[in-house]
């Protein structure tokens, strides 16, 4: 199995889980904007200067905002700006984009790859795999105990739904979230396949689910497999 994992917004939370990512002998990726438009802290530029040692450093925009709400000039600013602004903090070529929210626009893709972005990865959920679109990289699950509601909502956004529905039944069934998101990891590794965590580590901090989190990483890394950063899917 191949375990990816990515980690959304830049917040300085974000030093802890690399900590952990790294205690566990499993990569990540970090999408980092400038500033975040809705008041949530980011690391300073020394933060992500240290986090980037080890891990994938990644955009998602100078300010993190939704690349659907804004004008077309501003998107392209956004996107690129973003890539420009990181490559001067790290002094190495940045290569992947988040979409903010998942917010995928046919304005957005064109900025994304326009900008030298060589990936983007959205928010679909329930994939045992890595796609075939590089720009529209989708994932495996959230690290977030959502509702049924909302796990319903992002299988009906994204489609593909034969491929999907299993991971989908997973998070649906028992109130055990560690033990849900251990069958799914288990069936992607059944499959040979690729097993995509993501999430917010300011939502980590917020509900207390480091213990549940540093759980999870020992498990996966008890099972046979090789962790990458995204860019090296797309080499």
């Amino acid at each position: 199995m191949l375990i990816l994992t990515s980690w959304d917004d830049g917040h300085p939370c974000d030093l802890k889980l690399a900590d952990m990512l790294l205690r566990h002998g499993l990569q990540g990726t970090f999408f980092v904007p400038r500033r975040n438009s809705e008041g949530r802290a980011v690391m300073s530029e020394q933060e992500i200067r240290q986090c980037g040692h080890v891990f994938e450093i990644a955009g998602h925009t100078l300010d993190h905002v939704y690349l659907d709400r804004v004008n077309s000039a501003e998107l392209m600013r956004q996107v690129g700006n973003s890539r420009i602004w990181l490559e001067d903090v790290l002094s190495v070529p940045v290569q992947g984009f988040c979409y903010p929210g998942g917010r995928v626009t046919r304005t957005a893709l064109r900025a994304v790859r326009q900008a030298g972005f060589r990936y983007a990865r959205t928010n679909e959920n329930f994939r045992c795999d890595s796609g075939r679109d590089p720009y529209r990289m989708p994932t495996t699950i959230q690290f977030y105990p959502h509702s049924p509601r909302v796990y319903l909502m992002n299988y009906l956004r994204y489609g593909r739904y034969s491929p999907r529905f299993g991971t989908l039944r997973a998070m649906l069934g028992g109130d055990d979230f560690a033990g849900r998101l251990r069958d799914i990891a288990l069936d992607c590794a059944d499959r040979r396949g690729v097993f995509h965590l993501w999430g917010h580590s300011w939502e980590i901090e917020a509900l207390g689910l480091w213990s549940v989190l540093d759980g999870f990483f020992a498990f996966l890394s008890s099972l046979p497999h090789r962790s990458k950063k995204l860019s090296e899917m797309w080499q």
